[in-house]
């Protein structure tokens, strides 16, 4: 389909990339010859060049069966399980616990047009996909905090200077850097950063640490703890990793299914296998999420509540 990235993930509109598109990005592909802007074709559009884009009918989103082991139990239910219903937190303890959201955001993805100085080596990018959203979600106050300064140390180190400028530009923070390029582009023809000079417009704010404070500033703004998980209308990964954990230790199975781990999404259950992934994905998982996100008096929940919308997307990809 067209949709690709994480702010796609919760559609269930699509709009379909057909053989016409895909052989263009495919000829592109072909013509390229440098192997990173032939990664990221691959990476963006999922193909490449063969010779059955000679025959003039080949269209592989109509032609090609998809693989269920690989594309489905372990490629789609893996990753809704471990990125969108977050079902990966470890029962560890120490200062690299993964720590639920505390609250969502659209987060900006990089944007290429930026000024020269705010530019991140392609390799380095997915620190705007995993680790900022990571840390700044980060529950602050209440069960499973940790201190603003941990989170400080934790982007000072994961990140280099040019980073934060980027980030801090694509979020529109209130800094002299941020601003001075919004002005400039309101005015100039395209992102023609001619003329503007990094050390004209940054004005006191030229360290790492400057930078951070700036974003964690922006953090202090939004919702510091996890959501109160008496009510379960809330969509929080702790409370639905125990819930499967529960359902895997406590549920009156029929004799011919198999186990899965029963510390599922612990780092000690080990790789997950594709006949597993079957079992939680079309078992164990919808049972719990049933369980957690009805009403409290075991009802459904009401045609508007966000619970129902999230469960009404798992069900469709599971049944699926």
């Amino acid at each position: 389909c067209a949709q690709h990235g994480r702010h796609h993930m919760y559609d269930t509109e699509f709009s379909y990339l057909d053989g016409p598109d895909l052989k263009e990005h495919a000829t592109e592909w072909r013509d390229c010859m440098d192997a990173k802007k032939r990664a990221r074709i691959f990476n963006e559009y999922g193909v490449r060049w063969s010779e059955f884009w000679r025959l003039p009918y080949w269209n592989p989103a109509r032609m090609l069966v998809v693989d269920p082991m690989h594309a489905v139990l372990e490629g789609v239910a893996h990753y809704y399980s471990r990125h969108v219903l977050e079902l990966n937190y470890t029962a560890r303890t120490g200062d690299d616990v993964e720590k639920a959201a505390c609250f969502t955001h659209p987060w900006p993805e990089y944007d290429s047009t930026c000024h020269p100085a705010l530019v991140v080596p392609e390799h380095k990018r997915d620190v705007f996909e995993n680790g900022f959203p990571r840390w700044l979600t980060t529950p602050i106050e209440g069960d499973g905090s940790i201190l603003r300064d941990v989170i400080h140390k934790r982007i000072a180190d994961g990140t280099t200077l040019p980073m934060l400028r980027h980030f801090a530009w694509v979020m529109n923070l209130n800094l002299p850097l941020v601003q001075a390029i919004n002005r400039h582009l309101e005015t100039s023809q395209g992102a023609d950063y001619s003329g503007i000079m990094l050390q004209h417009i940054e004005g006191d704010c030229t360290r790492k640490d400057d930078y951070i404070r700036a974003i964690l500033d922006w953090r202090m703004e939004k919702p510091r703890s996890l959501p109160d998980t008496t009510n379960s209308h809330q969509a929080n990964p702790l409370a639905a990793l125990t819930a499967v954990r529960s359902v895997i230790s406590d549920a009156a199975k029929p004799s011919h299914l198999t186990t899965v781990p029963a510390n599922f999404g612990h780092a000690n259950a080990g790789s997950i296998k594709a006949a597993e992934w079957r079992l939680l994905s079309t078992v164990y998982i919808p049972i719990a999420l049933c369980i957690l996100w009805n009403d409290a008096d075991g009802s459904s929940p009401s045609e508007k509540a966000a619970a129902l919308a999230r469960l009404d997307h798992a069900m469709a990809l599971f049944q699926a």
